[in-house]
């Protein structure tokens, strides 16, 4: 288990590396990411020492995730809320890898909301277009 120092560089390093993020404000960084370490609401994917996924999810309210605006630190203290959404999900790996985390965060999130049918989020493309995306529950077999 990393440190929460440690797990910061590697993620902020991450997100750096990314094509897309660096194009970015730090506010993605700032609102989405250091809340959810802080308070434990993400998965990471390692391999060979260091992080090469990460996702963040945060419990918003309807409204929030409609408007898709939201206070990071408030929303990754919550406990219960309307709809469980995916915040921010960046991945440095062959495609399979991130395949298999994908599924990986698909059953941890259904072990951790078993009351929710499905994860939300915003799918952004490099282009900066956007599409809803579902993760549905993965129920163990």
């Amino acid at each position: 288990m990393l440190s929460y120092a440690e797990t910061v560089s590697q993620v902020t390093h991450l997100f750096c590396a990314d094509p897309f993020y660096r194009r970015r404000s730090m506010f993605i960084l700032a609102n989405a990411v250091l809340p959810a370490i802080k308070y434990g609401k993400y998965l990471v994917d390692e391999a060979e020492g260091r992080i090469r996924g990460f996702v963040s999810y945060a419990l918003l309210t309807y409204d929030e995730a409609a408007q898709n605006l939201w206070d990071g630190d408030e929303v990754s203290r919550r406990d219960s809320a309307d709809v469980v959404c995916l915040t921010q999900f960046v991945f440095d790996g062959p495609r399979r890898d991130m395949v298999a985390f994908v599924r990986r965060v698909q059953r941890e999130l259904s072990k951790l909301f078993p009351t929710f049918k499905a994860a939300h989020a915003d799918r952004v493309r490099p282009d900066g277009s956007k599409r809803p995306a579902i993760m549905y529950r993965k129920d163990e077999q």
